[in-house]
């Protein structure tokens, strides 16, 4: 099988190291004499065809060559479907014992098994004994509905006769599509379930993936009891109780700073004995792991600081309630310079190669990653660090947050409904409650504020539901731009920003982690790059993203590559807050059908986290803090997990405050305008 063709995707990185052996392929077929007698070389040929096919091809190959090929493709085609429409029972069964060495040509082989009906040729019982001796994995046979539709009782045997096999099913909700027999029954399937939790072989993620609700999966096929949860709950456990025990993980120390000096002193420290970046060194401690698991001995520790700054001597300096506002809704940590909430999940930004592959989730799964849960404690710890400097001038978060809703907002002539805060001495299980509660009297309010222009206490009262978090308006028309599903757009990002683009690699030297990095950092001409990469390169020219003037590679708009990054790693870019050379290229971007505008409180990105970690509704994994509260409070082993849902809850009315004073802002200075506006009028009127 050494060497031999295999088509993987037109992406696959692979494939310039075939085009030598696709040459001799090819040549042994021109002339439509030589005659195929054996599945590999047919599947050979095929995988060949769909390489040129999808636009692969030497930067050797000469015109004349490219152009025979062109030409011979119906005929390289009819060769081996010659042979596979006409193959025998022995020869499929001498090919499957074949198989179990060359692997790589098996997918391949049970496509074509499907597609030329080979079922009519080889009755369910032979098949039947020919699979189990040959050992193969039931996994080709799950492709397609061909094999349960053909072989219904031994694709149902095969099947059942593996707890593991169990992980099929589930997949599906995560990034698969697999056909599963309907032939199964209930009971079939929960005893399967009670088998697979049980099984040492069974994969810790997707035993994970049952202890919450997955939409979709429902008590479709297994109904999973609490006893089974608190079985998979203990089995994890107990796998993080011995991982942590040794000295294989990364190690995250979280430092929280009171002097600015000391902070920028100890940040300079540790950039200089680690330069990585976070995400670098989380993609490299799981590649330490993977290579300790397989036996290699690695000595290196690994740490990660996560650091903050809590300025004692600003807040204590300026500790009026709205100086100590201005502190928290301008906190860098918490929002960017475009008051975009920074502690959403943004895996595009915050994850790297392997890191992107660990772990399983569904496709109703908020995109949790190891950088992800490290910010959560960061902030955590910094809101933490904040509620003890405020508390030594008797305030706190709560007060500030009392103080905008009720002392700024009523000199703006808004008049909110009361809500208060827990005292400070009842336990903490309560003033979390009561912070949620709030929460959504905030919620309920805004809405009518910006619907009705005022807070009407009956109409309050009358309002059953609590409206959605995406579905809180904006007086902002334009306030977030969204990419649409516009292929071109789709296109280019990943050319642009991807760690995985083709565009990534030159050389030993010239190698970047992003296309984007590795024309800003070297001098390149376009005939520095392989052919496949040339194409690639050729469409940024074609579509005016990149420029090949005086034989360097340069970007056409600097500016707009800027706009790009933030849409690759944010899916996002607030429009309200960008300049105005940002809002024209967003202005150009919409006419081409690229982005949509959206005029609500939060992004997506932002209603997608508060989601996340207030409720259950919308994804199967969500922490549902809020959730957790509303009938009582949870049940916890450890004191710090109440001052983490604490953080978090207070964290939830930052942000909230952060935004609507955003569009107070807007409302004021736009009824501002407007009376300026209509004085002119009224002056110019006067006039004439």
């Amino acid at each position: 099988m050494e060497n031999k063709v295999k088509f993987y995707s037109e992406d696959d990185l692979s494939i310039p190291f075939y085009f030598k052996r696709m040459e001799k392929v090819f040549s042994l077929y021109f002339d439509s004499t030589k005659k195929i007698d054996n599945f590999s070389d047919a599947i050979e040929l095929k995988n060949a065809v769909k390489i040129f096919e999808s636009g692969s091809y030497s930067i050797d190959w000469t015109e004349e060559y490219i152009a025979r090929l062109n030409s011979s493709l119906d005929s390289l085609k009819k060769t081996y479907y010659e042979f596979l429409g006409r193959v025998t029972f022995k020869e499929i069964s001498e090919y499957m014992f074949i198989l179990r060495e060359e692997y790589e040509y098996r997918e391949d082989f049970f496509e074509i098994f499907s597609k030329f009906k080979y079922g009519s040729r080889i009755p369910e019982e032979d098949f039947s004994q020919l699979f189990w001796e040959t050992g193969l994995s039931i996994h080709y046979l799950l492709k397609n509905d061909y094999f349960y539709k053909v072989y219904p009782d031994f694709v149902k045997e095969a099947f059942l006769s593996q707890s593991t096999n169990l992980e099929y099913l589930l997949s599906n909700y995560t990034d698969s599509n697999y056909f599963i027999p309907l032939n199964i029954t209930k009971d079939e399937w929960n005893l399967l379930l009670e088998d697979y939790i049980h099984d040492r072989n069974s994969n810790l993620n997707y035993l994970r993936l049952l202890l919450h609700p997955i939409k979709g999966l429902g008590d479709k096929y297994f109904q999973i009891t609490d006893v089974q949860k608190l079985a998979i709950q203990k089995i994890s456990d107990a796998f993080n109780e011995s991982f942590d025990k040794t000295d294989a993980g990364l190690r995250v120390i979280f430092e929280i700073y009171l002097d600015r000096a000391i902070f920028k002193q100890k940040q300079e420290e540790y950039l200089r004995e680690n330069p990585l970046e976070p995400m670098e060194i989380i993609d490299k401690s799981i590649v330490y792991n993977l290579r300790r698991s397989a036996g290699e001995i690695i000595d290196e520790q690994l740490t990660l600081h996560m650091i903050s700054l809590v300025d004692r001597e600003l807040l204590t300096q300026y500790k009026d309630s709205e100086n100590l506002f201005k502190n928290l809704i301008l906190d860098t940590q918490l929002f960017s310079n475009k008051n975009m909430v920074l502690l959403p999940s943004f895996p595009n930004k915050e994850t790297l190669g392997v890191a992107r592959v660990i772990g399983v989730y569904t496709k109703n799964s908020y995109p949790i990653t190891q950088y992800f849960q490290i910010k959560q404690q960061q902030i955590c710890y910094k809101i933490m660090a904040y509620q003890k400097i405020l508390s030594e001038f008797d305030s706190s978060i709560e007060q500030i947050i009392h103080w905008y809703f009720f002392d700024f907002l009523n000199n703006q002539g808004i008049k909110w409904l009361p809500f208060s805060f827990s005292p400070k001495d009842d336990v903490i299980d309560n003033r979390i409650s009561t912070i949620f509660k709030n929460e959504e009297k905030i919620r309920k309010q805004y809405k009518q504020l910006v619907d009705y222009g005022e807070i009407e206490k009956d109409l309050y009262n009358l309002t059953r539901s609590t409206p959605g978090l995406e579905t809180l308006p904006s007086y902002i028309a334009k306030k977030y731009a969204y990419l649409t599903e516009n292929k071109l757009i789709h296109s280019i990002l990943p050319l642009l920003f991807s760690d995985q683009s083709h565009l990534t690699y030159v050389d030993e030297i010239r190698t970047e982690k992003c296309f984007v990095e590795l024309i800003e950092k070297h001098f390149l001409r376009k005939g520095d790059f392989l052919n496949h990469q040339q194409v690639k390169i050729q469409f940024l020219i074609d579509n005016n993203i990149i420029s090949a003037d005086e034989q360097k590679l340069q970007f056409v708009d600097k500016k707009q590559i800027d706009i790009f990054r933030e849409f690759y790693w944010y899916g996002e870019v607030n429009y309200y807050n960008s300049d105005s050379t940002e809002k024209l290229i967003l202005d150009a971007l919409y006419e081409k059908g690229m982005i949509s505008f959206g005029q609500t409180l939060f992004s997506k990105s932002e209603s997608n986290y508060l989601n996340f970690i207030m409720n259950n509704s919308k994804f199967d994994n969500s922490w549902g803090i809020r959730n957790k509260y509303q009938h009582g409070s949870p049940a916890y082993d450890s004191e710090e997990q109440y001052y983490f849902d604490s953080s978090i809850s207070l964290l939830i009315l930052i942000i909230y405050a952060s935004k609507i004073n955003e569009e107070i802002i807007y409302k004021k200075t736009q009824l501002k305008e407007n009376k300026h506006e209509l004085m002119a009028r009224i002056n110019h009127s006067r006039a004439s």
